[in-house]
């Protein structure tokens, strides 16, 4: 009995090898091109994003000794910075953490300057 292979085994072997590349050159090429066109959220947008949330509920709505009081759903709550934290009280419900700076103007929205960004968050009168 020969030991080794036929011509086609080593043919069927080099196809399969082939397409194997191929198919991971594919989506290597996918992969690297996507990463590019994904668009990151940072933790800064997320904590707008919940801060509008909280506003569009809010009534009596004050920025006064750097603190944001307002009313929501018959309840007072008040948001402060605490350590680098936009925190809600009472409680202590996180909405930002580690920024460098952070300025609210209530005017009739609510503006928010944070790290040198300035977000607008609208209020519902």
């Amino acid at each position: 009995m020969k030991k080794g292979f036929t011509l086609v085994e080593m043919m069927i072997g080099l196809m399969f090898t082939g397409m194997l590349m191929i198919l991971l050159l594919v989506t290597l090429n996918l992969a690297l091109n996507t990463k590019d066109s994904i668009k990151m959220i940072d933790q800064n947008e997320i904590g707008i994003v919940q801060l509008q949330h909280e506003m569009n509920f809010a009534s009596n709505v004050s920025y006064k000794n750097k603190e944001l009081c307002y009313n929501r759903l018959e309840r007072n709550f008040c948001l402060s910075v605490d350590n680098n934290r936009l925190v809600k009280l009472p409680g202590y419900e996180i909405f930002l953490i580690d920024f460098e700076s952070l300025v609210i103007a209530l005017e009739d929205d609510l503006y928010i300057t944070l790290d040198g960004e300035r977000y607008v968050v609208k209020l519902i009168r």
